[in-house]
C-alpha cells in the first residue's frame, strides 16, 4: 500500500481517496435508493454512518498535509490552501447544482427553487 506522500508525487493509487470516493458515493445511493433496502448490506452502507466516514478521512488527509510540511499555517500559504480548496470544489457543486435544477424543471415543468 502506497503512503499518502507516495500518492502525492503519483506513485500508486492513494486508498484512502478511493475509500472517500466510496463513502461518497455510498451518501449518494442511500439518499436516492439506498433507504429502501433493495440492495445488499454490505453494499449499503447508511447514508450516516458514510458520512462521518467521509469526513474522517478528509479530516485525516488535511491534517496530514499541514503535520508533514506540504501546508504551512502562515496567512499566505493557508490563503493559498483555501483558494485551491475552493477552486477544486465549488465549480463542480454549481454544475452538479444547475444541472440538477434543469433537469428538476425540465422534467416537472415546475422551478424546484421556490
Amino acid at each position: 500500500m502506497k503512503t499518502i506522500r507516495e500518492a502525492e508525487h503519483g506513485r500508486g493509487l492513494d486508498l484512502l481517496l478511493i475509500v472517500r470516493g466510496l463513502a461518497a458515493l455510498s451518501v449518494v445511493v442511500w439518499h436516492t435508493q439506498g433507504y429502501k433496502a433493495i440492495y445488499p448490506p454490505a453494499l449499503n452502507t447508511s447514508g450516516r454512518v458514510a458520512v462521518w466516514l467521509f469526513f474522517g478521512i478528509s479530516g485525516y488527509v488535511i491534517a496530514y498535509g499541514f503535520v508533514h510540511g506540504r501546508y504551512r499555517l502562515t496567512p499566505s500559504e493557508l490563503t493559498s490552501f483555501y483558494r485551491n480548496r475552493f477552486l477544486r470544489l465549488y465549480p463542480l457543486f454549481i454544475v452538479l447544482s444547475a444541472l440538477a435544477w434543469a433537469t428538476e424543471w425540465l422534467t416537472t415543468g415546475s422551478n424546484p427553487i421556490a
